[in-house]
């Protein structure tokens, strides 16, 4: 990867906090998937890489302002299974976690493909389901959430709200979600061992007779995960 960095504080690095920042940081490479996941936030990904094919691409941020009181961010990631741009506020105080507040737009997004560079130990079997919107972003007090805007998920309008809080011995999602249509396939394809099958091929109930599949269920990718979902 080739990282270009340019980095004006004020203050210098002893009072970083508190002084005037303004920084520009520009990532390309062949395998961009470690940076990005060393810029979500700690604790909300797994630590374990997933065998998939190295994802290369761009990664552009940039931040300006005072890190202890307001940081104006621009982030955006170019992939070929991948395209973001946020656009927030952001902040980081002394002995406090970090936070941030904005907009993520989703230019175009593979879900299993997004979840093989969050982190997930497998990549499910859910075939080539995409994702097109905004959403709301927010990090506050070690909880984060996620407001749909209209988000679209396999072409599917999604509303709701989901927050993922970081607790001791685990991760809790409480997830409320509504859509006009619900694909039970599309749905336990998060369930099922992409390894077994092929991972952009999502079997449907008129082509296998039945929704439950032939390749096998997988757990692992959602160990130390707890909460509910109602859609």
């Amino acid at each position: 990867n080739r990282l270009t960095a340019t980095v004006t504080l004020e203050g210098g690095l002893a009072s970083w906090r508190e002084s005037p920042l303004e920084a520009t940081l520009a990532v390309d490479g062949r395998n961009l998937d470690p940076v990005i996941r060393t810029l979500l936030p700690p604790g909300e990904i797994s630590q374990t890489a997933s065998p998939e094919k190295k994802g290369s691409g761009r990664i552009l941020l940039k931040m300006v302002g005072t890190p202890a009181a307001e940081l104006v961010s621009f982030v955006r990631l170019e992939m070929e299974a991948l395209g973001l741009d946020f656009r927030g506020r952001a902040a980081w105080p002394k002995d406090t976690p970090p936070r941030f507040d904005g907009d993520l737009k989703v230019a175009r997004a593979d879900v299993g493909h997004a979840l093989a560079v969050a982190g997930v130990k497998w990549r499910p079997l859910i075939g080539d389901v995409g994702i097109e919107g905004e959403v709301g972003v927010r990090l506050q007090d070690g909880v984060l959430e996620l407001e749909p805007r209209g988000l679209g998920i396999g072409g599917v309008p999604v509303a709701g709200q989901v927050a993922i809080a970081r607790r001791e011995k685990d991760s809790h999602i409480d997830a409320r979600l509504k859509a006009r249509d619900v694909s039970i396939p599309r749905l336990l394809g998060l369930l099922l061992d992409g390894r077994a099958g092929d991972p952009h091929t999502a079997r449907s109930i008129g082509e296998a007779g039945s929704p439950w599949p032939d390749v096998p269920f997988e757990f692992s990718n959602y160990e130390g995960i707890s909460g509910r979902l109602v859609l």
